[in-house]
């Protein structure tokens, strides 16, 4: 047998000094001990309690002792009928995931459903497998980095894979685990859960779990995170410092960014880009984001320009990944004196931009959306001011030559 199961009762005096007792389920699961709760009814020891067979027995007919032993024979044969459908699935419990689905069971009427074990893995390969043509490459990709941290700490804490051992507790040991092990904020960990979040959703409607057992707990946003950009003084000492290598091709991706509000994951497939020219001979590349499939339209601006130019075109402009663009642009931060170059990700660029379309050049939200392809004004404008004023490629131009570069 896989699962070594035991069930027996606990009696413990009431608190009202009459001398009767209230019964405790409880049960042994490979050897663990597991409190199922109490019955909740009083019982008379000496004339309801038989000590041989460890029984409740009803000599009187009463009918309160009639119910007590039909829901303790109920909550037996749910316990039985549990331990054999894992038995029979080859599935290993512990007490935990016994505590859990013992009490769906009561829940339910006294019906135990015989939902698999399913480990949160497995779940994670159900959803991957079912939604490798809808999802985007980048999305998909960062699906498939989250499992691996979440495989890295059942591994490393020994933790029971199972779906079921998921709560409140199981949520907040793997936030404090990734906050310490890759010094994530709040933010950044809340994502994960989000994602966590979709892939039991997934779960549910496939019918391989009844429920998402965290849809409850709350993953707010950090809102600080959205206010990181930069000023246009400091963009100016980028593009001037004598950079060379990695630290150019990084500043040169970067300020390509702050100036048509590409994010990085749009610029890996930059190559399939169109460009166009409008009727004042301003450059605009046209394409569609890889993570929602929104078309934008984006002007080619100033140091965007210059960079394009230098290259000629965007399919050479020269690509580094994420993670060495993140890692090499505080360093070019810190070398051209910024403040605190370690709050800065090469995303911030694409804050850059919209700030800069936004506050500094009075263009309307409904046209940067255009350029940046966001979803709705909501995601665009949680973090900025906007001056409703309409301007057209030849005026950003001349708009920005107020600003010495």
């Amino acid at each position: 047998m896989l699962n070594t199961f035991e069930r027996y009762y606990k009696l413990r005096p009431s608190r009202d000094n009459s001398g009767k007792v209230i019964i405790y389920l409880r049960a042994y699961i490979n050897q663990e001990m597991v409190e199922l709760g109490s019955m909740k009814i009083k019982i008379d020891p000496k004339r309801n309690w038989c000590k041989k067979s460890n029984t409740v027995k009803n000599p009187d007919n009463d009918l309160d002792i009639e119910n007590l032993i039909e829901r303790l024979e109920a909550k037996k044969l749910i316990l039985n009928e549990m331990v054999k459908y894992y038995n029979k699935h080859n599935k290993k419990i512990d007490g935990k995931i016994l505590k859990i689905k013992f009490d769906e069971a009561i829940k339910n009427n006294y019906q135990f459903i015989g939902t698999h074990n399913v480990s949160v893995i497995e779940l994670w390969d159900f959803f991957l497998k079912d939604n490798a043509e809808k999802l985007r490459s980048n999305t998909l990709r960062d699906y498939r980095n989250k499992k691996e941290r979440m495989d890295g700490f059942l591994k490393l804490k020994k933790h029971s894979s199972s779906i079921f051992a998921w709560d409140r507790d199981f949520v907040y040991q793997y936030k404090d685990w990734m906050k310490t092990t890759y010094s994530m904020s709040e933010s950044g960990v809340n994502k994960h859960i989000m994602r966590f979040k979709i892939i039991l959703d997934h779960a549910v409607e496939i019918g391989k779990i009844t429920e998402n057992p965290i849809a409850l707990i709350k993953t707010p946003q950090d809102r600080n995170t959205n206010l990181i950009f930069l000023d246009l003084d400091t963009i100016k000492k980028l593009r001037q410092y004598p950079f060379k290598g990695k630290y150019k091709k990084t500043v040169d991706m970067y300020l390509f960014s702050c100036f048509t509000g590409i994010c990085h994951a749009d610029m890996v497939i930059m190559k399939d880009f169109g460009v166009e020219v409008d009727k004042d001979g301003g450059l605009f590349i046209k394409s569609e984001r890889d993570k929602n499939g929104s078309e934008f339209r984006t002007p080619i601006l100033f140091y965007a320009k210059n960079i394009y130019d230098e290259f000629g075109g965007v399919n050479k402009i020269p690509l580094i990944s994420n993670q060495k663009c993140n890692e090499y642009i505080k360093v070019a931060l810190e070398k051209v004196g910024y403040g605190e170059p370690e709050k800065i990700s090469f995303h911030s660029a694409r804050k850059t931009f919209c700030n800069f379309c936004l506050n500094d050049l009075g263009i309307r939200a409904e046209t940067v959306i255009k350029y940046t392809g966001h979803k709705d004004t909501k995601t665009l404008l949680r973090h900025y001011a906007v001056i409703n004023t309409k301007v057209a490629t030849k005026e950003l131009n001349e708009a920005l030559d107020k600003f010495v570069f």
